[in-house]
């Protein structure tokens, strides 16, 4: 994952050193992120607590990290816009800004990307430790349990996203349960989104109780209640063949920018009078602030990808609007 930071908003993560997570968001700087410097080289040199503080930096840093300095050329361009994150590659739209501008505040409202003004350097990278207040990318909370009685439990991890990449071949087996954990699910990952959103769902072809005309309607009303846009919506439907390999993803995975969900069981976890009914346990939420998961995230959708790239060529199994910030999907 990337790391864009202003200089304001590095000296301001310096002069919190008291701040009891200061050390673990010097950690994430040092092992897990690549970071671009929205600054010229030249400053640290010319500032001695900048300097020092990136001598001790140095020594922490991991053998894959990437230390870049812009220069003038600051990333996202200035001012700020609230669609500035439009045209973004895959890698920036889930990248993190610490970034010091008058405008932030419209970029920041649209809960398109991950961004924190000056005085808010840990608070964002707090955000990429779940909210745990401490050095941890991985959260599992136990179905049915206290901490996790119904979906909107989740709303404390929704963060901003533009692309939401659901894999569950059974999700819609039920049409009497597509309410109450699919589309509302969807909702709960929007909450603090106000922009247009990438919805891609990966299913089974056998266990579909919808006709799609109607779940895209249903998808592209609920998102909007939440969101004030229209998403895009597209459904890609497999069906094993035999003598043909396996076009199935057994995990039940959601990607987003900033996270990964995963699921032991399928995740219609709720009937419609809010009684739990999977037989999973827990539901896990693994932020792709750590190298390890971001890496991993990106191979689950080379993987996707090809699978997709098989049914573009073989059936036209793909509907809807095709659109994904993250996949080939025409």
């Amino acid at each position: 994952m990337y790391l864009y930071i202003d200089i304001e908003n590095l000296l301001s993560l310096i002069k919190a050193h008291k701040d009891p997570l200061y050390n673990d968001c010097i950690k994430v700087i040092q092992k897990q992120l690549s970071v671009f410097f929205n600054f010229s080289k030249k400053d640290f040199k010319d500032d001695e607590m900048l300097l020092a503080w990136f001598q001790l930096l140095s020594e922490g840093v991991g053998k894959t990290n990437l230390f870049s300095y812009l220069d003038e050329h600051k990333f996202p361009p200035r001012p700020l816009t609230k669609d500035c994150h439009v045209g973004f590659s895959a890698n920036k739209l889930s990248s993190i800004y610490l970034l010091n501008d008058a405008d932030i505040e419209f970029a920041k409202k649209e809960g398109a990307l991950l961004i924190g003004s000056v005085g808010e350097e840990i608070i964002t990278f707090n955000k990429i430790f779940l909210q745990q207040n401490d050095y941890d990318f991985h959260k599992d909370l136990k179905i049915g349990d206290t901490h996790f009685t119904k979906w909107d439990d989740g709303n404390k991890f929704a963060l901003p996203l533009t692309d939401i990449i659901f894999i569950d071949s059974y999700i819609l087996t039920d049409s009497s349960l597509i309410e109450t954990n699919f589309i509302k699910l969807l909702q709960v990952l929007a909450t603090n989104s106000r922009t247009l959103i990438n919805i891609t769902l990966y299913a089974n072809n056998k266990h579909i109780s919808i006709a799609f005309a109607s779940l895209h309607k249903k998808v592209i009303e609920s998102v909007e209640k939440i969101t004030g846009v229209k998403p895009n919506f597209t459904m890609i439907l497999y069906s094993d063949q035999r003598s043909q390999e396996s076009l199935a993803e057994h995990d039940r995975t959601i990607f987003t920018n900033y996270v990964r969900i995963k699921s032991g069981d399928t995740y219609n976890y709720f009937n419609s009078a809010g009684k739990v009914i999977t037989k999973g346990r827990e539901i896990s939420y693994i932020s792709l602030g750590k190298k390890e998961n971001h890496d991993l995230a990106n191979k689950l959708l080379v993987d996707l990808q090809k699978n997709i790239d098989f049914i573009k060529s073989n059936s036209k199994e793909i509907h809807g609007d095709k659109k994904s910030n993250f996949l080939s999907l025409s």
